[in-house]
């Protein structure tokens, strides 16, 4: 049964962050007009106006992520352990084991959902009489774990030529960087 993971949604702003932020709209409102009346420079008012767009420009940008926790990945020299769960299922915790030897092909899927939204997973698929079929590891997780030195390592060299028309692309594709 496929689970959706939690994401971390982006916390509504504060009555205070609101408050201040309110202010600082109006003041810098009240000194272009001043300063449209000649009566003050112009460029405090446009800096202070710029830098009270700023904090909802920035919120608005901010990504939403698995949280943290519940959707791991372990990189090891026996090979790759995938953890995720629910935090209200704690019962239920997902534990899937992937030796490096159990692995016949590395592949990549592209989707269309960048640059905002993962756009670039990591497919290892394995030998029919393994305990795992395929473990699906987007960028977000194989970047910190530095999974593709992992497996450059692990498997042999992967076809960098292939890595970098995934990684251009920007629809639904699947590539294949490594076959046994």
């Amino acid at each position: 049964m496929n689970k959706v993971l939690p994401v971390n949604p982006t916390p509504a702003p504060t009555p205070a962050e609101r408050w201040v932020w309110r202010a600082c709209l109006a003041v810098s409102l009240v000194w272009l007009a001043v300063a449209w009346a000649g009566q003050a420079r112009w460029w405090p008012g446009a800096l202070l106006l710029a830098l009270s767009l700023l904090p909802p420009l920035l919120r608005s940008q901010r990504r939403q992520v698995a949280m943290p926790g519940y959707d791991t990945l372990d990189v090891s020299p026996w090979g790759l352990v995938h953890r995720s769960g629910l935090p209200d299922d704690p019962q239920e915790p997902s534990t899937r084991r992937l030796a490096w030897s159990d692995i016949r092909q590395v592949d990549v899927l592209t989707t269309e959902d960048g640059p905002l939204g993962e756009d670039l997973f990591f497919v290892l698929m394995t030998q029919p009489d393994s305990d795992v079929d395929a473990l699906a590891v987007s960028n977000a997780q194989a970047v910190p774990t530095k999974l593709l030195d992992a497996m450059a390592q692990n498997l042999g060299p992967l076809d960098q030529a292939q890595l970098l028309n995934a990684v251009s692309t920007r629809e639904l594709k699947r590539f294949t960087l490594w076959r046994r």
